[in-house]
């Protein structure tokens, strides 16, 4: 793919579904100014305040940059904010209105008494990025972007996780107490010796001090030097004590940082700027360039390099927000949807929480079905300009992963069979394909979904168990055998990340093709609903330490879950282990 059709690419997904366009600067003229009764003995006095704006004496400049979203197709809505009753306790109201659909332009100085403070731009850009929608931002300045950069970012961060314990911080006090006895400035010039950019250079590399910094790395001979004079020669002390540095200068840091985190907030603080979250994108350009914004945004987004399924993504969110997706071609058949909402009203509150997810995935299906063919379009066009190049090389410039290396390609196939076959649990109770921990072992629940929804037991055929629910759980064994000796299409094995670790299992003994699986019938207490994190109690008969056949409650925890498609596929295994016919061979 060209550079070119790159570009062309992220224009169609992020910049073509643009509608609207709020810029906030004290620069441009508002309507309130133009179009507000003004008393005779009050004009004068305003005239000379539209004069100090900018658009007073550059009025072709602020022209172009309006003009510009004008010659959108469709034209942008232009509506413009002056930020003149934005202060840092009103919480940037004028934001909350963005929609997903929106382009905000924002300049940094709104206080023009105080010149070249951006606390009320912070303000915006904050709750931007901490609404649900997807919103871009282009900052627009005259202030010298290397200069405010890294208080936009620091305001946008929340302080880290503890990334030095209690034990190695102790380890660096007692290492350093020898030296400190001699000079007490020492600890205090270690900790001068860092900057906001070591900190930023530190939080960009997750809390983790690289152990060969690139170019871009802040100086580091001052600590290197204060460090030898600590006593600090070993690679791994120096480490902590640079962890040490860097958090006790956060804690003079927190007041101008968030309370909680953005989700995946990275940035580029390069020439072509931008910061990137979840929930956000910030483009940055510099008035005395007089570029043309939107320009400006493209080629921020094509820095910030978002890669195909980024792209797709932002397709089918721009597809959604059309015009087209229209209520009547996405709910469709009004039988259909009269019977599913029947069944909510019907159910009992226990059943209604899974019957709304249920309804609600459907729903989801017919609008997918709905804005499939274009979202499918532009992503067949995209693919066919990458599938000119190396494929591995295509790979690799998006995703940043060489699926030419061994290594690298394993795990991706490691990826892709967990993702496939699993999904972090959920639901409020026992249901088909729940995985959980008990008793040393790990289980899962083998019961069809119907006969698992609280409230739905028979008493002539539960009425002596009381509250609880029978299941049948098979007993996943652990995989020893190397990833490439494992035959993953015998419908076998499965994929599970528990606790942040990818492992395999299989549903029976893993070297034997034709053993059959472990099973157990157990009774999950209070219904099978779950107590906080996902965990519950089961029943199970067993013998005591004196032989006595007893019948005895566990704890469970359920730590994953099977997709359905694969609990069926696991359900049909059990149920041909179970109706085995047994024959006299030998």
């Amino acid at each position: 793919m060209t550079p070119g059709e790159y570009r062309g690419f992220i224009r169609e997904a992020y910049v073509a579904p643009l509608r609207s366009v709020l810029i906030v600067d004290d620069d441009y003229p508002t309507l309130e100014e133009a179009l507000a009764p003004v008393p005779e003995a009050e004009r004068e006095r305003l005239q000379d305040v539209g004069r100090g704006k900018r658009w007073w004496s550059e009025p072709d400049r602020i022209q172009e940059v309006i003009t510009g979203f004008r010659r959108s197709k469709p034209p942008m809505i232009v509506d413009i904010h002056d930020g003149e009753n934005l202060t840092q306790h009103a919480d940037a109201q004028v934001a909350l209105h963005l929609h997903q659909s929106d382009l905000l332009i924002l300049d940094y100085s709104l206080d023009k008494s105080n010149k070249g403070n951006g606390e009320r731009a912070i303000q915006i850009m904050r709750k931007v990025l901490l609404n649900e929608q997807f919103n871009l931002v282009v900052l627009h300045t005259s202030e010298i972007l290397d200069d405010i950069f890294p208080d936009i970012v620091l305001a946008l961060h929340a302080p880290a996780d503890r990334f030095i314990s209690e034990d190695e911080e102790m380890e660096v006090i007692q290492h350093i107490a020898p030296a400190e006895n001699k000079d007490d400035t020492l600890m205090r010039r270690i900790e001068r010796s860092f900057t906001l950019a070591h900190y930023l250079f530190f939080r960009q590399h997750k809390c983790v001090w690289p152990e060969a910094p690139g170019p871009d790395a802040p100086p580091m001979a001052l600590f290197d030097t204060l460090a030898e004079e600590a006593g600090f020669a070993d690679d791994r002390l120096k480490r902590l004590l640079a962890k040490l540095a860097l958090r006790k200068l956060e804690t003079t840091l927190r007041p101008k940082m968030l309370a909680s985190p953005l989700q995946n907030l990275a940035w580029f603080s390069g020439p072509r700027k931008w910061i990137r979250a979840d929930t956000g994108f910030i483009a940055f350009s510099s008035k005395p360039d007089n570029a043309d914004l939107i320009d400006e945004l493209v080629l921020a987004l094509e820095c910030s390099k978002p890669d195909p399924s980024k792209l797709f993504l932002a397709k089918m969110r721009s597809e959604i927000d059309k015009e087209g997706v229209t209520e009547s071609k996405t709910l469709g058949n009004a039988h259909v949807l009269a019977h599913w909402y029947k069944r909510l009203l019907d159910s009992s509150d226990e059943a209604r929480k899974f019957q709304i997810s249920e309804s609600m995935a459907r729903h989801a299906e017919l609008l997918m079905a709905d804005i499939q063919k274009p979202v499918a379009d532009f992503a067949g066009r995209m693919i066919k300009a990458d599938a000119k190049g190396s494929h591995d090389a295509v790979c690799k410039t998006h995703f940043d992963v060489d699926l030419g290396v061994a290594t690298d390609r394993e795990r991706a196939v490691l990826e892709h069979n967990t993702f496939v076959c699993s999904k972090e649990q959920e639901g409020h109770h026992l249901a088909t394909g729940h995985v959980f921990e008990a008793d040393g072992s790990l289980w899962v629940c083998m019961t069809p979904l119907c006969d698992l929804v609280p409230g739905r037991l028979k008493l002539d055929r539960h009425g002596k168990i009381g509250e609880r629910l029978p299941f049948l759980a098979v007993r996943l064994e652990l995989v020893t055998l190397p990833a490439k000796k494992v035959k993953v299409t015998s419908n076998r094995f499965v994929f599970l990340r528990i606790d942040g670790i990818i492992k395999t299992y299989c549903i029976a003994k893993e070297s034997d093709d034709g053993s059959n699986p472990i099973w157990f019938s157990l009774f999950a207490e209070n219904q099978g609903r779950f107590g906080r994190a996902f965990t519950f109690k089961f029943t199970r008969a067993q013998l005591d330490r004196k032989g006595v056949f007893v019948m005895k409650v566990l704890p469970a925890k359920v730590v994953a879950q099977l997709r359905y498609e694969y609990a069926l596929n696991f359900m049909q295994k059990l149920g041909t282990s179970m109706t085995r016919i047994g024959l006299d061979f030998v």
